[in-house]
C-alpha cells in the first residue's frame, strides 16, 4: 500500500486546495521529471491556517520520495477513523472546528488571492514566467452558452 501513498497524497491537496495538483503546468515530460526530481504542489500560503496540522503532515508523509516513510492502508484506515470520530473530542476534531473558524474569519485579500488562484488569470492570459504553464486559447475555452443545461 505505500506506494498509493502518492495516489492518496493527490486526493488530500485536491480536497484542501479545492482544485488539482499541478493544475496550473502543463502535464508533459518535464513536469514528471519535475516531480521525480522532488517538486510538489505548494499549498498557497493564505490556506495553511485553514487546513488541520494532522492533515498537512498526512499529506507531506504521502509525497515522500522514501516508501517506507507513506502511510500504510491500515494507517489511513485508522487516521481517518479517529479523525471522523465526531463524537470523541480529539486532537483531530479540535484541529477541524480551528481551520474551520480560520476559513470563516478571511479577509477580503484572501478572498481576491483564493479568487485569483481559481480563475488561473496568468494563464489565461498567457503572461507567465512559467514556460510549463498551459495556454488556454479560444478553441480550448468553454462557454456555457454552447450546452443546454
Amino acid at each position: 500500500m505505500n506506494s498509493k501513498g502518492r495516489e492518496i497524497f493527490i486526493v488530500l491537496v485536491e480536497l484542501c486546495t479545492a482544485h488539482r495538483p499541478f493544475a496550473d503546468q502543463a502535464h508533459y515530460t518535464y513536469l514528471m521529471i519535475d516531480i521525480c526530481n522532488g517538486v510538489r504542489p505548494k499549498v498557497p500560503d493564505f490556506m495553511l491556517n485553514w487546513i488541520p496540522e494532522w492533515y498537512l503532515n498526512l499529506m507531506y508523509r504521502c509525497w515522500s520520495d522514501d516508501p517506507s516513510e507513506r502511510p500504510t492502508a491500515i494507517e489511513l484506515y485508522d487516521l481517518f477513523w479517529d479523525a471522523l470520530d465526531f463524537r470523541v473530542d480529539n486532537d483531530f476534531t479540535r484541529q477541524l472546528k480551528i481551520a474551520d473558524e480560520n476559513q470563516k474569519n478571511i479577509s477580503k485579500s484572501q478572498k481576491q488571492e483564493l479568487f485569483e488562484l481559481f480563475s488561473h488569470s496568468k494563464i489565461k492570459s498567457g503572461n507567465s514566467s512559467d514556460p510549463n504553464i498551459l495556454k488556454f486559447n479560444e478553441s480550448t475555452t468553454f462557454n456555457a452558452n454552447t450546452y443546454d443545461i
